[in-house]
């Protein structure tokens, strides 16, 4: 199944091959991206289009390559000591609830 143009933009164009010019971590480019003014719901329509496309994969390399094959990330969850589940779990938290302290476990 292809994903949604919206879930590709997003990683791509954030998580592209430079992204770490723009900040030193992964962490960092997601609180850039929160800076940023949305369109009310669009976060959380985001966050619902990730939480989907994760439950897709049963096995959590297969997610991982499909972030880069798929999503055209440039950004492993693993070299940080997430699993891709994990971090994108993490990720859809942090775009429901941009105010919320992050507690900073990993799975």
């Amino acid at each position: 199944m292809t994903p949604d143009p919206e879930l590709v933009g997003f990683f791509a164009s954030n998580f592209h091959e430079d992204w770490n010019l723009e900040a030193s971590t992964a962490e960092g480019v997601l609180e850039l991206i929160l800076r940023y003014p949305h369109q009310p719901g669009e976060l959380e329509r985001l966050a619902d289009l990730i939480d989907d496309y994760a439950s897709r994969f049963v096995e959590d390399e297969a997610l991982e390559r499909a972030l880069t094959t798929e999503l055209g990330a440039y950004y492993l969850p693993t070299s940080d000591g997430w699993s891709a589940h994990g971090w994108l779990k993490h990720v859809s938290s942090m775009l429901r609830f941009p105010g919320s302290p992050r507690n900073g476990r990993r799975s």
